[in-house]
């Protein structure tokens, strides 16, 4: 589908006057045809006069195919073509049997139609016109919301819990446009919605999310096929993969593959900037979020020793040797670091006070 989906939407069967019209007439011959073969079989027998048995079943055949290529003709195509082609199979193998179930098909459909919602007012309930001023509002908050600190996503969270339906949709439909890793909870909180709407809607968002970011997968992969030696395409693919990874909307299993996948990328990037300390942060988290403490150690202790100097690497190298369990070398590290970490504004007072504390670890026994 193009666009909102709606644009090339082709319905079952378009119940206007003129395709109506038009399976009607075709229904009308069709009965005329088979009856009159059915007649020559019978009158053939009333008269004992002998009939070539395959003559009938040309005659079948024949109609058939005439059927089945009257269906696909152009002129059909905006009535929806599922009836006419119901006709022709039905015909096919059921013979005046399957004329008359096709008819009963067709009446019991248009009689469906008549409590039927129409698609574009159940789609319009799934994706609701947006008021500007609401919209930009909460566009805004979810932008803030992004940072992932604590209670931000609160509002939202109430909103699927008590909100009503209009209100749901709209946040659902707004978190598909701006979505971040962060706002995942809310979605896949959405498909266990009680709503059937609600669900219906965040299952649709999930899957779109996913193919968004498969579809640019897809590309990134194709571009590196053609040119994989291009740091900047390198960085681009590690960054994507290691946000799809981080996305929070699939299995443990797949997240540590799209990992794998962001740590390649990395890595050859690295081999061509390898003065980037933001990536080698970038390593050392994936690294970790893989439980890859030991290489991840031997990543860090392989680059320029100013290490020690940049905050974040040093705490996923104190993070690193706190899962091998090495804590001479943990209180070595903590030691060296606590004073240029006690004059640190970018670091939480958490994780300060941890290397305080594990500085300290020896004096106090």
């Amino acid at each position: 589908m193009a666009g909102d989906g709606t644009e090339s939407f082709v319905p079952i069967f378009n119940h206007s006057p003129r395709c109506i019209g038009g399976f009607v007439l075709l229904w009308g011959m069709t009965l005329c045809a088979h009856t009159w073969i059915l007649w020559g079989i019978i009158e053939a027998d009333i008269m004992q006069q002998a009939q070539n048995p395959l003559e009938p079943i040309l005659f079948h055949c024949v109609m058939v195919l005439v059927l089945t290529g009257v269906a696909w003709l152009p002129i059909w195509k905006q009535c929806g073509r599922a009836m006419f082609v119901l006709l022709a199979g039905s015909t096919a193998f059921l013979g005046l049997i399957g004329i008359f179930g096709s008819m009963l098909a067709f009446v019991l459909f248009l009689d469906y139609l008549r409590t039927a919602r129409p698609f574009d007012e159940w789609h319009e309930e799934l994706f609701p016109h947006e008021n500007k001023n609401i919209s930009e509002e909460l566009a805004e908050r979810l932008r803030i919301a992004s940072d992932d600190t604590s209670g931000n996503l609160s509002p939202f969270l109430d909103i699927l819990n008590f909100g009503n339906q209009s209100q749901k949709l709209t946040m659902i439909a707004l978190i598909t446009r701006h979505f971040r890793p962060a706002f995942a909870s809310i979605l896949l909180g959405a498909v266990n919605a009680p709503d059937n709407a609600i669900r219906v809607q965040a299952a649709t968002a999930v899957s779109y999310v996913e193919n968004r970011y498969m579809r640019h997968s897809m590309a990134l992969e194709k571009q590196l096929e053609v040119d994989d030696v291009k740091p900047e395409l390198l960085l681009q693919a590690a960054q994507h993969f290691d946000e799809y990874a981080y996305s929070g909307l699939m299995d443990d299993l797949r997240a540590m593959e799209l990992r794998k996948k962001a740590l390649h990328y990395f890595h050859l990037y690295l081999k061509q900037v390898p003065n980037d300390r933001k990536v080698a942060t970038a390593v050392v988290r994936l690294l970790i979020k893989n439980k890859a403490y030991q290489e991840s150690v031997v990543f860090l202790e392989s680059l320029p020793n100013d290490h020690g100097t940049h905050d974040e690497l040093s705490v996923w190298y104190m993070e690193s040797l706190y899962q091998l369990q090495d804590y001479d070398k943990l209180n070595e590290v903590a030691q060296r670091q606590y004073k240029h970490f006690k004059s640190s504004t970018d670091l939480p007072i958490h994780i300060i006070e941890c290397v305080r504390l594990w500085a300290g670890a020896l004096h106090h026994g």
